[in-house]
């Protein structure tokens, strides 16, 4: 007991310093007022029948979309409100080949497609490059944020993550996209597309080295290939610091759990395939009565689905 605590009192003072240092200033959200529902969309391949009921529910309540979404043909229709990117591949200059053509394919992607009003939200990081490639796009406003991993006792870390200062740790996008989901006031968030299944197609090959399949619901047939951590070193992962990171993203999960209960916002995993447990459950069939308030089942009801 005493260790935990002296852990977790260790965990918010080197928070503390981390606002200190990294953190630009405090991010004020404008609370949005014409709606309390939105949905965050994963790019998982279970997608498309997470949309299979119609897009017309999409179309009609604000969304949050993530990394990769505008290749799809679903950009243009769904026409997110929101935007957002976290990994450094996207900005940073010593990146893999690979990472580059990423990049320059999102942003081929949005200017191309974007026709609409539009908040692009992006690390402080990221805001130079971002903010130059998209100045002719009056319509693409980008929007900053501190992308700074933020734990410890949740009556301060809370307060930081009130007024921007920091996030849980952002081991991938769908959790800073659902942290500001919360603090852009939505009293409900309905996530789709949150697979998380990578390590279900975890190999390792004749030369001892971790491969998988990146597939998303625009790119199902995605080859096995080497699991890079991103950087221009081309160092990929190896089974302990693979398993190690899923694991971090998992207990970031948790932690927007915790601050959405705190905030008082209600989070609904939709997911027909999914390995995120952190938020009730329901069938992705069931959006509409989330939506009008009407009963969803128990979801108990839905362990089957959990793959």
């Amino acid at each position: 007991m005493i260790e935990a605590t002296m852990s977790l009192i260790l965990d918010t003072f080197i928070s503390i310093l981390k606002v200190i240092k990294k953190s630009r200033f405090p991010i004020i959200m404008n609370v949005h007022t014409s709606s309390k529902t939105c949905f965050v969309l994963g790019n998982g391949p279970s997608l498309d029948v997470d949309l299979s009921q119609g897009l017309d529910l999409f179309c009609s309540n604000d969304t949050f979309c993530v990394n990769q979404f505008a290749e799809s043909d679903l950009y243009k229709k769904i026409q997110p409100n929101y935007y957002i990117i976290a990994d450094p591949g996207y900005w940073k200059k010593n990146v893999s080949d690979n990472n580059v053509a990423i990049r320059n394919r999102l942003i081929q992607n949005v200017l191309e497609k974007t026709t609409w009003p539009i908040k692009f939200l992006v690390p402080f990081q990221a805001k130079d490059l971002f903010e130059t490639v998209f100045k002719e796009k009056p319509n693409i406003q980008v929007v900053c944020y501190n992308n700074v991993p933020l734990s410890g006792a949740n009556i301060v870390i809370n307060k930081l993550f009130d007024f921007g200062l920091g996030n849980p740790r952002a081991q991938n996008v769908l959790i800073p996209a659902l942290f500001y989901a919360i603090r852009y006031g939505y009293q409900k968030i309905i996530l789709l597309g949150a697979d998380h299944s990578w390590h279900e197609t975890v190999v390792l090959d004749d030369d001892n080295r971790v491969c998988m399949r990146d597939k998303h619901f625009y790119n199902k047939e995605a080859k096995l290939t080497p699991w890079s951590m991103g950087g221009q070193d081309g160092k990929l992962f190896t089974m302990d610091s693979l398993f190690l990171a899923l694991s971090r993203m998992f207990a970031g999960y948790w932690k927007i759990q915790d601050y959405a209960t705190y905030r008082g916002v209600q989070i609904y995993n939709a997911s027909s395939v999914t390995y995120v447990d952190a938020f009730k459950r329901i069938h992705h069939t069931d959006v509409a009565k989330v939506l009008t308030n009407s009963a969803v089942p128990n979801s108990n009801t839905f362990s089957t689905l959990a793959k």
